[in-house]
């Protein structure tokens, strides 16, 4: 939730403020709301124009619509602006419109999500279970960087979560996983990660 500087009143549709991460949820939360304040039409319409030469009632239906137009971007302008940083205000408080404004964050920051994306999937990938920390802990860590890929806007199902966990197991557990390969659809997540931590135990007594 936010609040609206100048009401003080909490706004529960207002998106929350981007600082430069997670751009496109910021995206979508924003898009929503500027159809909930009916202003969406200033990213897709060009300023209109006047025509000098128009007859006198379709130049009375020009001008409306240029007043129309005038003030929707002027509280969709002001409404991106809002929804920025501090730092990115000052930055892109010097666009002319709000189009122009929204052009150039889809710009920067869809290219840079890309890349955000790619790291987090190649870190999720990568990432190997070894002996010196516990399986229960280093399977939330692998977790976290499934909840980064989510969060980016993609989608991991919970049963290929359980089997990426089974095949990061460190090798000291290579028969174990052999068992638990057989029993995947058998497990959610938690299930998983409470069955390792029962069976590590044991483990460790044993040993």
């Amino acid at each position: 939730m936010t609040t609206d500087d100048n009401t003080g009143v909490v706004d529960i549709n207002k998106p929350f403020r981007f600082e430069g991460n997670h751009f496109k949820r910021w995206k979508q939360k924003m898009l929503f709301f500027f159809r909930m304040k009916n202003v969406n039409f200033a990213l897709t319409t060009d300023k209109p124009t006047v025509s000098e030469n128009a007859e006198n009632d379709e130049k009375d239906k020009q001008t409306n619509g240029l007043e129309a137009w005038v003030e929707n971007d002027f509280l969709c302008r002001n409404f991106i602006l809002n929804g920025l940083s501090d730092d990115l205000y000052y930055y892109y408080n010097s666009n002319k419109n709000a189009k122009e404004i929204w052009d150039a964050l889809q710009k920067k920051y869809d290219i840079e999500e890309v890349g955000t994306k790619n790291y987090a999937v190649n870190r999720y990938l990568k990432f190997q279970m070894t002996e010196d920390k516990s399986v229960e802990a280093k399977s939330h860590e692998l977790q976290k960087f499934a909840h980064e890929i989510i969060s980016e806007g993609m989608s991991l199902d919970e049963q290929f979560q359980v089997a990426v966990i089974i095949e990061k197991l460190p090798p000291a557990w290579k028969y174990l996983k052999k068992f638990l390969r057989l029993k995947t659809k058998e497990f959610s997540l938690e299930s998983l990660i409470t069955s390792l931590r029962i069976k590590e135990e044991a483990r460790k007594q044993d040993q």
